[in-house]
């Protein structure tokens, strides 16, 4: 969430559910009220009258932790790159991309601004449950970065 809303705030809750695989339709409020009780987005409405129209932000904290978890992400697509030849990592792309084909993550990978180039989030979701040692310095530093 923090890094999507790195990318292209400000987001109305709406369009940050679009871009987010939610099992309740399009709407994180959940996510968004635990974000905001934490410090690291703040969300205000534009029109005092239409208390529908939602407007979200990071907040100073918000930046901080956007940034590191968007630098635990390029250690991890620079290992990632340094596994395999670009045809390789292409194959494992496109097993991938069939496994969540036609399921709501596989829709919401398809749907993400950058089409194809989004399923490097694919790869991360692979790249979790890998047995390596970047794997768990990766764990271990998003648990730092990210309390929830």
């Amino acid at each position: 969430m923090l890094r999507l809303l790195g990318d292209y705030e400000p987001l109305s809750l709406t369009g940050l559910g679009e871009l987010l695989v939610c099992e309740s339709g399009t709407n994180p409020s959940r996510l968004v009220d635990r974000a905001v009780d934490l410090g690291l987005m703040s969300r205000t409405t534009p029109d005092a009258g239409d208390r529908r129209q939602v407007v979200l932000r990071l907040t100073a904290e918000g930046r901080t932790r956007e940034l590191a978890v968007r630098q635990i992400e390029e250690a991890m697509y620079t290992e990632l790159d340094a596994v395999g030849t670009d045809a390789e990592l292409a194959t494992v792309i496109a097993v991938l991309e069939r496994v969540v084909a036609g399921s709501p993550a596989g829709e919401a990978i398809a749907g993400l601004p950058g089409g194809r180039n989004a399923t490097r989030g694919a790869v991360t979701a692979c790249a979790r449950s890998a047995p390596s040692d970047f794997a768990d310095r990766a764990r271990r530093a998003r648990r730092r970065c990210w309390p929830m």
